[in-house]
């Protein structure tokens, strides 16, 4: 997160990797989410073709969605289809279905 926070360029894989130690930046983008935080994802095109995702923090207050069944933390699947709500899928519950935005 602080890599994040100091470098607005965002991070590749092969940097996290390089840089950080850390190999699986996908599965750690995926719990930093999760815990609210706004990063986005681009796939930016490298000189030998190949694509790859670059991440960045968003600034801004942290969101945090819960899911509408049960109330744990998820972490939406599409944007949004209404103010505060998202579609998300729940591995608590195991349900798909709406998110709502809450207050952190």
């Amino acid at each position: 997160m602080v890599f994040l926070k100091e470098h607005p360029e965002g991070i590749t894989s092969l940097e996290a990797l390089l840089q950080l130690g850390i190999g699986r930046l996908a599965a750690r983008v995926f719990e930093l989410r999760a815990e609210g935080h706004r990063i986005t994802d681009e796939l930016i095109k490298l000189e030998n073709g190949k694509h790859v995702a670059r991440y960045r923090l968003v600034s801004g207050e942290l969101k945090v969605w819960k899911c509408a069944k049960c109330g744990a933390i998820v972490v939406p699947a599409e944007d949004s289809v209404a103010p505060g709500y998202a579609f998300a899928y729940c591995s608590k519950c195991g349900k798909k279905g709406v998110a709502r935005e809450v207050a952190q």
